[in-house]
C-alpha cells in the first residue's frame, strides 16, 4: 500500500507543480501538457495494478484513464479534440461501473430527478432571455 501512496505522491509533488510551472511561467506548452499527461498516467498505473491483480473488469477503467491521458494532452492545444476523448473515457467510466451494480429502477428514477432540476435550473437562469 505505500507504492500507493508514493504514486499519489508523485502526481501532486511534481506532475502538478511542473505542469503548472511549465505552462504559466517558462511557457513551453508542449512539456507542461506532457506534466500534466503523465499526472493522469499515475492514476492509470493504479487501474493497471487493478486490472492484472484483481479484476478483469478494470481493464475497462484502465481504458477510460488512458483516453483521458490523452485527452489531457490533447486539450491543451484543441479544445473539441481533447473533449471527444474525454467524452469515450466517460463512456467507458459508465461501461465500468454499470457492469459492477447493474442500474435499478432507484437509478433511473433518481437519473430524471437529477434531469428535472438541471433543466429546471438551466430555464431559471436563462428566463430573462427566454421571456
Amino acid at each position: 500500500m505505500l507504492w500507493i501512496a508514493g504514486v499519489c505522491a508523485l502526481c501532486m509533488l511534481v506532475c502538478l507543480p511542473l505542469f503548472m510551472h511549465y505552462k504559466h511561467h517558462a511557457l513551453r506548452y508542449k512539456l507542461a501538457a506532457a506534466f500534466k499527461t503523465c499526472g493522469t498516467l499515475c492514476a492509470a498505473v493504479l487501474a493497471l495494478t487493478a486490472a492484472l491483480r484483481l479484476d478483469p473488469h478494470c481493464w475497462i477503467c484502465f481504458a477510460a484513464l488512458m483516453l483521458h491521458a490523452v485527452a489531457d494532452y490533447i486539450l491543451e492545444f484543441n479544445l473539441w479534440g481533447g473533449a471527444g476523448f474525454f467524452l469515450a473515457g466517460h463512456i467507458c467510466y459508465i461501461a465500468f461501473f454499470t457492469s459492477l451494480f447493474p442500474p435499478t429502477s432507484l437509478h433511473l428514477i433518481c437519473a430524471v430527478c437529477l434531469l428535472a432540476i438541471m433543466v429546471y435550473m438551466f430555464f431559471f437562469r436563462w428566463r430573462k432571455q427566454i421571456g
